[in-house]
C-alpha cells in the first residue's frame, strides 16, 4: 500500500522521452534508420516493406529508394546505402535519420545494434503497420458496405475480419 513519503525511486537511469503524439511518425525514422544500418534484414521483408506508404512524402521516397536499391543490389552494406543516399539528394533526410538523438530513443535501429534485435524490431513494426492497415481497411469496407450492400462488399468485409482473426491468433501463440 501506498504512503505518503514512502516513494523510493528505482535505481536506474530513465530513457529519453519521445512525444506521444507524434510515435508513429517517429517509428517511420526508427524503420528507415533500421534498414539502412541493418541492410541484411531487408531481403526478407521486401514486400511487406514495399506496401508501406509512410506519412511523409520525402520519407516515403526515401524508403522507395531504399528498397530499389536492395533490390538491384541484395549485397549492399549500409556503407553502400548512404553513400547512394548522398550521391541522390538524401543528404537532409539521411541527417534526421542517422542522428544520435534517434538512436537513444531507438537503440535497436542504432548500426552497433545485434542483428537479432534490429529483426525482432522491425518484425513489430511491420506487425503495427499491418495492424493499421487491417483496422482502416475494415473501417473502408464497412462504410462501402453500408453503403452499397453488394456480396462483393461482404466478401471484402469478411475477408478482412477473418485476417484481423487469424493475427489476434498468431500473436497469441
Amino acid at each position: 500500500r501506498f504512503k505518503p513519503g514512502h516513494f523510493k525511486a528505482p535505481n536506474r537511469v530513465l530513457g529519453p522521452r519521445i512525444d506521444i503524439v507524434n510515435l508513429p511518425a517517429q517509428q517511420e525514422y526508427w524503420l528507415i534508420a533500421l534498414i539502412i544500418n541493418h541492410p541484411e534484414l531487408i531481403e526478407p521483408v521486401w514486400e511487406p516493406l514495399s506496401q508501406l506508404n509512410l506519412s511523409g512524402r520525402q520519407l516515403d521516397k526515401l524508403l522507395r529508394e531504399i528498397l530499389n536499391l536492395a533490390a538491384a543490389r541484395p549485397d549492399l552494406d549500409s556503407r553502400d546505402i548512404h553513400r547512394h543516399l548522398m550521391e541522390h539528394g538524401f543528404e537532409a533526410q539521411l541527417k534526421k535519420v542517422a542522428s544520435p538523438t534517434l538512436y537513444r530513443q531507438a537503440a535497436f535501429a542504432a548500426p552497433d545494434a545485434p542483428a537479432a534485435v534490429a529483426a525482432d524490431a522491425l518484425a513489430a513494426m511491420l506487425a503495427a503497420y499491418g495492424k493499421r492497415r487491417l483496422t482502416a481497411d475494415r473501417a473502408a469496407a464497412e462504410r462501402d458496405l453500408a453503403d452499397n450492400m453488394t456480396k462483393e462488399g461482404y466478401d471484402r468485409l469478411l475477408a478482412i475480419v477473418d485476417e484481423q482473426a487469424d493475427d489476434g491468433a498468431d500473436q497469441g501463440a
